[in-house]
Formats: C-alpha cells, sequence, structure tokens
C-alpha cells in the first residue's frame, strides 16, 4: 500500500499519526488463502453448434507457459512476431496476401497457474 500526501504539511508527526491511527486495523500480512489450481484437459477437443450468419470463428489453443517458466519470454516474442500486429507474419500472409479472413492474432498468456 502507499500513502502519498501532499500540499503544505505543518505538522508532520500528527499527520503520520492521523494515518497510523486510520489504518491500524489492517493485517501486517495478506490473509487470503489461494485455493489449489486444478488443471483440466477436456476429452472432446472441439465443439461446433450452427449459427444463422456467415462468419466463422476460429480459436486454436496449446497449453502455454506459466508465469515463472523463463520459457515466457519466448513464447511472448514468439507470437508477437507470429500474429500480434498489422505487420505480422499471420496478418501479412493470411490476410493480405491470401485474403482469408478479417482479423487473425496469436497471443500467450502467462500466469501463475498455467
Amino acid at each position: 500500500m502507499l500513502i502519498v500526501i501532499a500540499g503544505k504539511i505543518t505538522d508532520e508527526q500528527g499527520v503520520k499519526q492521523l494515518i497510523a491511527d486510520y489504518f491500524s486495523g489492517l493485517p501486517s500480512e495478506a490473509s487470503i488463502i489461494k485455493p489449489a489450481f486444478d488443471f483440466y484437459l477436456p476429452e472432446e477437443n472441439r465443439a461446433t453448434f450452427e449459427k444463422g450468419t456467415e462468419q466463422n470463428h476460429i480459436i486454436i489453443s496449446a497449453r502455454g507457459f506459466s508465469g515463472v517458466q523463463e520459457q515466457r519470454y519466448a513464447a511472448k516474442l514468439l507470437t508477437h512476431v507470429l500474429g500480434g500486429s498489422m505487420s505480422s507474419r499471420l496478418f501479412q500472409k493470411i490476410r493480405e496476401e491470401y485474403g482469408l479472413c478479417y482479423y487473425i492474432g496469436a497471443n500467450h498468456s502467462a500466469g501463475p497457474d498455467l
């Protein structure tokens, strides 16, 4: 927690005491216990449904690296080169050269539980 006080402070000790009194009820450490993450891969790796429009959306996913693995940096860089912007390989080839889609991209999400 960061407390910022700005202005012409004439009673610095009084302000410190006021802050101490105001926040004295807070615990000194975080007390939230995070439940264990159960990673789950479904048996069926695809799902489809009929929709009355002329659009199709495809998501291809795979398990990535966690937020503590060193490989996460390389994975993030790779996904940016492949599909992170309009100058990416996927965008230039599949959208601009072949005209197969309107949007395309790649991303790597690295959380502590992945």
